[in-house]
């Protein structure tokens, strides 16, 4: 009698996993600005890059879905490296599970000026309505274009479901594509999934939906990691549409921190605001202690201050305020217009989060560095009117807004 083969199944067979396809179309709210590979510069092939938008929804995935790890950060990871990928080495998940390309481009025109009353104006003048957020157009050779749409195509495994649609949301809402999308280029809103015509709400319904998502986003974060949740604060004003209700952000922006004073050794202004540049080089000359705090660092950093063309020979032309450590630390502050039916939203957001980078900062005046400090105490925001004794600069741009 012949022997029976002897067989050795699997321990466990795995379950083909289901994969939902979507195509989903976008319209570009604001200009695009940059979004090719090199910093600021539009690619010569496509504006519009998978390996951008998958960036863009993982960071965001970290700020909505990361808090449910109870702040481990190595459990955090390896669902990120689960779902998002990671690099090819020994007990790492390897490529990611989720796929995107751009299926539809339309890479829209260039533009350099503006309308503004009568005259056309450069984008990044200061008199621009948009210079304020812009002015680092004023040494690069940046690239800004309008009416750009695109449609993407995204697969994904069906239990990753949830989280793909947070990652998405918040994209959609909060976030955008190519350079300064915290100021409000590269604003998206999405128009059709698939077959289905995604109609605009109104003002109202926007405001209930944002309020709707946020409410249900929780957990613990580690603070170094940005994110958002039902406690991220935020403000909100409604203009005519989403153009002019960016521009009121803008303008806001710029009024709130051209009013911030220099008094009792405190300082808060940025790299557009000139009504300290002489104190600031005269004290350079005399060697002396510039500041003692400088609250802007809460908008970002680096900060570079911009000294008098009259200072002597061999001063710096300029001072940077910047992290000690990591001299790049990006603003927690969003700016984002959002299209409705019936006008347009002004969203500001403030992403929870480090506040300053490890190390502390320090203020850069070329021969040496000088150790400042960016929180504020009770006494020293007292005495800075805009702020109304608010400690926290973004909380107090944000009950500027109302």
């Amino acid at each position: 009698m012949r022997k029976e083969p002897e067989l050795n199944p699997p321990a466990k067979i795995e379950p083909i996993q289901k994969t939902i396809k979507q195509a989903r179309k976008y319209e570009l709210i604001t200009p695009l600005y940059g979004g090719g590979v090199e910093p600021n510069k539009a690619d010569p092939i496509s504006t519009v890059r998978a390996t951008e938008i998958r960036g863009q929804l993982r960071f965001w995935w970290r700020a909505t879905c990361g808090g449910r790890f109870d702040g481990n950060l190595e459990k955090m990871r390896e669902q990120e490296e689960k779902i998002w990928g990671s690099s090819a080495e020994k007990n790492k998940p390897g490529p990611s599970l989720i796929n995107i390309c751009v299926i539809e481009h339309n890479p829209g025109n260039e533009i350099k000026q503006i309308q503004q009353g009568k005259e056309k104006v450069d984008i990044w003048d200061q008199n621009s309505k948009w210079g304020y957020v812009s002015f680092p157009l004023r040494e690069e050779e940046g690239k800004v274009r309008q009416n750009v749409r695109f449609t993407i195509e995204i697969s994904f495994p069906e239990a990753f479901q949830a989280d793909i649609e947070t990652s998405l949301w918040a994209w959609e809402h909060f976030g955008g594509i190519g350079a300064r999308t915290r100021r409000g280029f590269g604003a998206l809103k999405c128009v059709k999934v698939d077959a289905k015509t995604i109609q605009k709400i109104t003002k109202t319904q926007m405001r209930e939906e944002i309020q709707e998502w946020l409410s249900k986003i929780n957990g613990r974060w580690l603070n170094e990691i940005p994110h958002i949740s039902d406690k991220t604060k935020y403000g909100i004003i409604e203009r005519k549409n989403s153009i002019t209700a960016w521009e009121a952000l803008i303008f806001s922006l710029k009024k709130f921190r051209q009013q911030l004073k220099k008094d009792h050794g405190i300082e808060i202004s940025n790299e557009l605001d000139r009504n300290i540049v002489n104190e600031i080089s005269s004290m350079i000359e005399d060697d002396e202690q510039i500041v003692d705090r400088l609250p802007s660092a809460q908008f970002g950093l680096p900060i570079i201050y911009k000294l008098d063309e009259d200072s002597k020979k061999g001063e710096p032309s300029q001072i940077t305020l910047k992290g000690k450590h990591h001299d790049r630390l990006a603003s927690r502050l969003i700016l984002r217009p959002i299209d409705c039916v019936d006008g347009g939203l002004g969203l500001a957001l403030v992403l929870e989060g480090p506040m300053f980078p490890p190390g502390g900062l320090i203020l850069d005046k070329g021969k040496k560095d000088e150790n400042v400090d960016g929180g504020l105490g009770g006494t020293e925001a007292n005495a800075i009117p805009p702020l109304k004794s608010k400690t926290d600069v973004l909380q107090a741009f944000l009950n500027y807004l109302k």
